[in-house]
């Protein structure tokens, strides 16, 4: 980063996230699955252009990513996830609901060339957020597999629950995108599960970034 705010790379994908002291190598290997099975990347490249095009400063590009996270934050505690349970991911209302999750910053973080070791970008990254696994309802990845978490309370870093939220989010509108004839090979998804994931991920980062110098006073 620089004092013109985010460098960003348009190579390859395994240099996302390419941050100082490897804090980025698992989100490079997350994204670079994700976008081999479904097109993750289509177009993800001229969105993180237009974010290097805005030539924010750093603390600028900073607070555009916590106004991201808050808005997202907000517009899924406006949902009623009971009604989740019977929603198809391909119905016109999740489609549209989905489409406003915005991701774009978040993009740009893990498409990011350097991040300054001394930045508080770069602190953020590596903190540790806790989430409460409330109604067992959290998933995690073990071994490259999805699954249930067992335990009452969840530590990940900023950096994962950020590749979390972007990689998941962007696969549900590829999905939502499916046409009736190409749903019918696919699995039963619990939309209600994956979305309260993506949220308490949204929340956790608010949560870390809410104690930094420069978010601190527009902290909600």
């Amino acid at each position: 980063m620089t004092d013109n705010g985010l460098q960003i790379s348009a190579a390859a994908l395994s240099e996302a996230a390419g941050a100082a002291s490897g804090v980025a190598a698992a989100s490079s290997a997350g994204l670079a699955a994700a976008g081999a099975a479904f097109g993750l990347i289509d177009g993800v490249l001229e969105r993180v252009e237009r974010v290097r095009a805005r030539k924010l400063s750093a603390e600028s590009w900073l607070r555009a990513y916590y106004f991201e996270v808050i808005g997202n934050v907000e517009l899924l505690d406006a949902l009623d996830f009971k009604k989740l349970g019977a929603v198809d991911v391909n119905s016109p209302g999740f489609r549209k609901i989905v489409s406003r999750i915005e991701t774009e910053i978040g993009l740009s973080i893990l498409f990011s060339e350097k991040i300054d070791p001394a930045s508080d970008l770069f602190r953020l990254l590596k903190t540790k957020g806790k989430m409460e696994n409330r109604g067992g309802a959290l998933l995690v990845t073990r071994k490259g597999k999805e699954t249930p978490f067992a335990g009452k309370t969840l530590y990940e870093s900023v950096l994962q629950a950020v590749s979390f939220t972007v990689v998941k989010t962007e696969v549900l509108k590829k999905l939502s995108a499916f046409d009736a004839d190409e749903r019918e090979f696919m699995k039963g998804i619990l939309l209600r599960r994956r979305l309260l994931n993506i949220r308490e991920r949204f929340v956790m980062i608010k949560n870390a970034m809410d104690a930094l110098e420069g978010i601190r006073e527009l902290s909600r």
